[in-house]
Formats: structure tokens, sequence, C-alpha cells
């Protein structure tokens, strides 16, 4: 039986949770919005162009990623009194002069790849996009580590508006691709803006050089670094294969596809970023009962979140693309389908790599990112040039759900903790209900189709007891603990 500050604390969590995804769904929803006008305005060859010099600056952002999230909350919630402030202060140098670094280096070496100008300027220009995003890394740590994540989807809602904002500017005036990449530019200045003002006043922020600090960060980053490193192989490299080895149309087409799975991708990492100081904290103090409680609820809500987007996801896909896309990505629709798939070995992913940084086992899971990375390369070469985006789509399915189960794996082997199955499987008969309702009514608008849909499985899972009536009480009433 867990103790009532565990309790409060689980509780601030959920709130923290619900807040933050609130602020994602708003700018999700924005974030769409801009998706559909950027398609309409730039067409497949230019939104390939797009997706192309973005893909790009995402290799280089998860190459220096060094997991500086996950390491700002595990330094910060190991911290002792006092030592906050200058733990924070290393971690902000530490990434704006290794974030500043790597995107001047990747502006000079994207020169030399056989894009036209278009991709080579747009790259150039979202450059310094990118590197708020890497410093805006320690910001959302500081908010994680305070249960303020609420500030995060905040600090996203503005960005999106700005983005979207500033695309409506560029589509009236009719300003071309360069000035796309600039309304990113001007995104992501607002954004930095509003976690930088925020996290002020919870943190004084400025800058240390302490050898110390700087060694702890190294430490604690590298393993996360190589394994990264692996990931970005079988995250990223079937955009930057696909873009040389096929047309810009076919690149347009699977990165439509792929803007619209990021939305799903982002909620498993709210919310386990949310979770990973209290299993940091449980596994630390030995409290076994506890790791195990957090873990299986962590399971239960991914659960409950990836069953109904996948059996939704892959009845509606086709229309979903029309109405946010227009008619010429439509068959978008057939790669959002196969990318779905992915979407549970994605969810697993998240939970046990989150409890692999928790334990501090992130060296001895190396092998994991190896393999899989290799395998996913292998099959990236072989058959994207054959298949294009198919390939490119089935072999991101085989990665993610490999990657997951590896990772399940080794936690289960390493830490004891098992899994209950059963909040899965009642997602999943929630989610079979929710599909046979829609299944006749397919010619419904796809809005009315995805509120029915949504109706239909929160009355299912309630009624299966999917999420115990304690819970909803407790999110209900925060004072009930």
């Amino acid at each position: 039986m867990l103790s009532c500050r565990i309790l409060m604390t689980v509780t601030r969590v959920a709130h923290n949770t619900i807040a933050h995804l609130i602020g994602k769904i708003i700018a999700t929803l924005i974030g769409i919005v801009t998706i559909g006008l950027m398609t309409r305005y730039l067409g497949q060859e230019q939104f390939g162009w797009y997706t192309t010099a973005i893909g790009f600056l995402q290799i280089v952002g998860i190459l220096i990623d060094f997991g500086l999230v996950l390491v700002t909350g595990q330094m910060l919630g190991s911290a002792r009194e006092g030592e906050e402030r200058r733990i924070i202060h290393n971690l902000l140098a530490f990434r704006i002069i290794t974030a500043f670094v790597a995107y001047v280096v990747a502006g000079a070496i994207i020169w030399f790849f056989p894009y036209n100008l278009e991709i080579k300027l747009g790259v150039q220009t979202a450059s310094f996009a990118f590197f708020l995003i890497a410093v805006n890394q320690i910001l959302t740590g500081i908010f994680q580590k305070h249960l303020q994540a609420v500030w995060v989807g905040v600090g996203e809602a503005m960005q999106r508006v700005a983005l979207l904002i500033s695309v409506i500017v560029v589509m009236r005036g009719d300003h071309g691709f360069l000035a796309i990449m600039i309304a990113t530019v001007t995104a992501g200045i607002v954004q930095t803006a509003v976690l930088a003002v925020r996290a002020h006043r919870i943190l004084p922020l400025g800058f240390a050089f302490d050898r110390a600090v700087w060694r702890d960060i190294f430490t604690k980053c590298w393993p996360i670094a190589i394994s990264i490193a692996f990931n970005l192989i079988y995250l990223r490299a079937d955009i930057l294969i696909l873009s040389l080895t096929r047309t810009q149309s076919e690149v347009g087409l699977y990165g439509a596809a792929y803007r619209i799975m990021d939305v799903t991708t982002a909620i498993p990492i709210i919310f386990m970023g949310l979770l990973l100081p209290l299993l940091a904290a449980a596994w630390k103090e030995k409290n076994d009962e506890q790791f195990r409680h957090i873990i299986n609820r962590g399971f239960t809500a991914l659960s409950l979140v990836a069953m109904p987007l996948l059996f939704g996801g892959i009845l509606l896909a086709t229309p979903i693309m029309r109405l946010i896309a227009g008619d010429e990505f439509v068959a978008s629709g057939a790669i959002v389908q196969i990318l779905l798939i992915a979407l549970m070995g994605g969810f697993l992913g998240a939970l046990f790599g989150h409890t692999i940084v928790a334990i501090n086992h992130q060296r001895k899971t190396i092998w994991i990112y190896m393999v899989t990375a290799i395998l996913t390369l292998i099959g990236y070469l072989i058959f994207i040039p054959r298949d294009g985006v198919l390939g490119a789509a089935w072999m991101t399915v085989f990665s993610e759900v490999l990657a997951g189960a590896l990772l399940w794996w080794y936690v289960r082997h390493i830490t004891q903790a098992r899994v209950i199955f059963a909040p899965l499987l009642k997602a999943f008969l929630a989610s079979l209900l929710m599909t046979l309702v829609l299944l006749p009514l397919r010619e419904l608008h796809v809005l009315i189709l995805i509120a029915l849909g949504a109706f239909v499985y929160g009355l299912a899972i309630l009624a299966l007891r999917g999420v115990p009536w304690e819970t909803v009480k407790r999110l209900v009433n925060r004072h009930d603990v």
C-alpha cells in the first residue's frame, strides 16, 4: 500500500501530465492546421524539400541530443540542497557550446550533398531554429523536475501559433519556400523566450564552467549519446536515404505522413519524462513495490492511449490525410497506416528506455540500439531504393518493435518488474468495439467519426474498468488524497 505522500506525488504527476497534454493537444491542433497550409502551398515536391531540410537538421539534433532532458532531470533529482543553480548553469553552457558548434558544422557539410540550392539554403536558414530547440532541452528538464511541465506545453503552443501566423503571412505574400524556413526560426524564438522567462523565475538562469560538473555531465551523457546515435540510424536515416535515392515528391508524401505520426510519438515522451524522477527515486530507495507500481501505471496509461490510436488511425488514415494535407497527399494515408503499427513498439521504447535511465543502466543497453540500428540500416539500404516509401515505413515498424521488445526484456531481466497485461487487453477490446461501431459509418465526415470513436472508446474502457474509479476520482479532486 503506497503512502499518502507517494499518492500525492503520483497525483501531482497525473495533474501535471493532464495539463501538459492539454497544452500539447492545443499545440497539435494548431500544428495540424499549419501542416495542412504548408502542404497545400508547397505541394509534393517543395514539401519534399522542406522534409529533406528539416530531416537533415533533425539528424544533427539527434546526434547532439546527448539525452540532456533525461540527464537534467536525473542530475537535478539527485542534487543536494543549494546545488540546483550550479548544475543548471553548467548544463546551459554545455548545451549552448555543443549546439552552436554542431549547427555551424552542419551548415558547412550540407554543401557537399547532391541537393538543390533551395534545400541547402533551407538548412542554413533553419539551423538557428534547431539551435534553439537544443537549448530548450535544458529548460524542459527544469520544468519536469519541478513538476511544472505545463509550461513546456504552453511554450510549444505559443511556438505553433507563431509558426501558423508566419506561414499565413508567407502564403498571403507568396514569398516562397525559403520564407517558410524563416517562419520556423521566428516560431523557435517565440518558444524559447516563453520557456526562458518562466524557467528563470523557478531557477535563475546563467552560465558556468565547472570542471567537476562538466565531467559529471559527460559521464552521464556519453552512454545515452551513443545509444541516441544508433537511434538516429533507425529514426531518421530513412528520410536521408529516401532523399538521396528517390524523388522529392516521394519524400514529400513520406514527410507528410511522418509529421502526422509525430503527434503520437510526443505523448509517451511527455508522460515518461514526468515519471522518470519517481522511477529513479524508487529504484535508489530500493522500494521495489513502488518501482513496479510506477512501471505498471505507466504501461496502463500508454496502453490506454496507444490502442485507440492504432485501431482508429488505421481505419481513418486516408480521410484524415485528405482532410489535413489535401487531395495531393491522399497517398500518404497508406504510409500512416503502416507507421501506426510501429506505435506500440515506440510506446514500449519510451516506457522502458526511460526506466533504463532511471536505474542508470544506459551503458549496458547500448548493444540494444546497436543491433537495432545495424539491422534497420541494412533493411533501409535494401528496401528503400527498391520499394520507396513503403520500404521505409515497414522498416520503421521493424525497428520500433525490435527496440521496444528488447528494452522490455532487459528491464524485466534486471529489475524483475513484471508488466500486468490486463489493461492492454481491456484497451484492445475497447478499441475493437470502437472500430466495429465506426466501420459501417465510414461515409460520415471524418471529424464526426473521430468524436464518435472517442466517445465509444471512453464508455467501453470505463465499462471494462480499464481506468480504476479510484484513479478517476483522484484526477477529478486532487484533495481526496
